[in-house]
């Protein structure tokens, strides 16, 4: 049985944040689920809400349609050795361009970081949740594309 949280524990924090390797969902209303998985340094614990990442490699075009029609994103992390663990960040997103106000806040903390050409990069804020009921399993997370 799964366990829930409306702050994230500092022990799941440092799990999220131990993590080399986690995975980002995103799906239509109608239609397939996108899943990708991210690396490299660029995942933040922000604070006991908040999480961000920035997706720097592929077009992030489909991850960016499915946030615009419906906001909905899952993040998932996996621990890959040492005690079995899946955490899974359920939520709401919205994207966050280079013009958008927080831009620079949201993107402060991460070093500068190879690119491909072809990649338009994101950030996500991914865990705000919502006021009743949440837990870490239900939560609100904003995307930020192209830097």
């Amino acid at each position: 049985m799964g366990l829930g949280w409306r702050t994230i524990p500092d022990d799941m924090r440092a799990f999220i944040e131990a993590q080399k390797l986690f995975f980002v969902a995103t799906a239509p209303q109608d239609g397939r689920v996108n899943l990708s998985p991210k690396g490299l340094d660029t995942l933040r614990v922000l604070d006991e809400r908040t999480v961000t990442y920035l997706d720097l490699t592929g077009s992030g075009n489909e991850t960016a349609a499915h946030v615009t029609e419906n906001g909905r994103m899952t993040m998932m992390f996996c621990a890959f050795s040492g005690k079995a663990m899946t955490l899974r960040l359920y939520g709401k997103a919205d994207l966050i361009r280079p013009d958008h106000p927080e831009w620079a806040t949201l993107r402060a903390p991460y070093p500068d970081l190879p690119v491909c050409a072809s990649s338009s990069g994101s950030m996500s804020r991914a865990w705000r949740p919502p006021a009743a009921g949440a837990s870490l399993s239900s939560a609100t997370c904003r995307s930020a594309t192209s830097w």
